[in-house]
């Protein structure tokens, strides 16, 4: 796996996981953000893909890369949630680290089958 191919899958992976904290913690989806979902997504899929059914990397390996992006996401998604007036990270601590990562993962494994569509993403978002 080239580097390059990595750090493309991570640049996108780091703009999928912000949007995924933005949904979890607000309790809320917008247009955007499941557009900028989709077309990380999208950009994972591409770089990831070998061939039909061969992935430079497998959908078990995807916690360790969320985790280690997860500070930076948190404070990225910290300074664009309510409308983008910064409140700082104390509601974002009560937050499940967990249900956030698992989210992002349900989102993610949608690449490794057929083509996805938004109402796919959508379908895998259950906001009370």
């Amino acid at each position: 796996m080239g580097a390059k191919e990595i750090e493309y899958m991570l640049s996108s992976l780091k703009i999928l996981l912000m949007h995924v904290i933005k949904i979890v913690v607000e309790q809320k989806t917008t247009n955007s953000w499941i557009g900028s979902i989709y077309s990380s997504l999208k950009n994972i899929k591409k770089y990831n893909t070998l061939g039909k059914k061969a992935y430079q990397i497998k959908i078990d390996m995807w916690r360790s890369y969320l985790e280690e992006i997860y500070l930076d996401c948190l404070g990225m998604a910290s300074v664009e949630m309510h409308e983008g007036v910064y409140e700082g990270r104390a509601e974002l601590v009560e937050v499940n680290k967990d249900t956030i990562l698992d989210l992002a993962l349900i989102i993610l494994s949608l690449q490794y089958g057929k083509q996805f569509s938004i109402e796919d993403i959508l379908n895998k978002i259950d906001i009370d």
